[in-house]
């Protein structure tokens, strides 16, 4: 048996870059319970734009890269967190940016 990883040979931040809008389209196309699992609050939560002070012109939900133990590698993920008790939710970026893709916006033929 080979244990095999996928390997990122570059971190191309813009690959993951999706908006606010995109981000919200996303939560309610699949959808997400709006509810805190931890504390039960509903609709309360906090989603940070932005990547750094090199990304001044990027309002897009901020990138994160969750780092493997003892690894190199890593996973993207945008965070929301609670407005209430601070519970943290992560979401896989290649995942909703595939689901984007998967999903355009439908334009209006007027």
């Amino acid at each position: 048996m080979t244990d095999t990883k996928s390997h990122i040979e570059i971190y191309d931040d813009h690959r993951f870059q999706v908006s606010f809008d995109e981000f919200i389209r996303f939560l309610e196309g699949v959808p997400v319970n709006p509810v805190c699992a931890n504390c039960g609050s509903a609709g309360k939560w906090a989603l940070a734009t932005g990547n750094g002070e090199g990304e001044k012109d990027f309002s897009g939900v901020t990138i994160y890269r969750m780092a493997y133990a003892n690894d190199s590698l890593f996973r993207p993920y945008y965070s929301m967190s609670c407005r209430t008790c601070g519970t943290m939710r992560h979401f896989n970026a290649e995942l909703v940016v595939n689901w984007l893709k998967d999903h355009p916006v439908e334009q209006s033929h007027e």
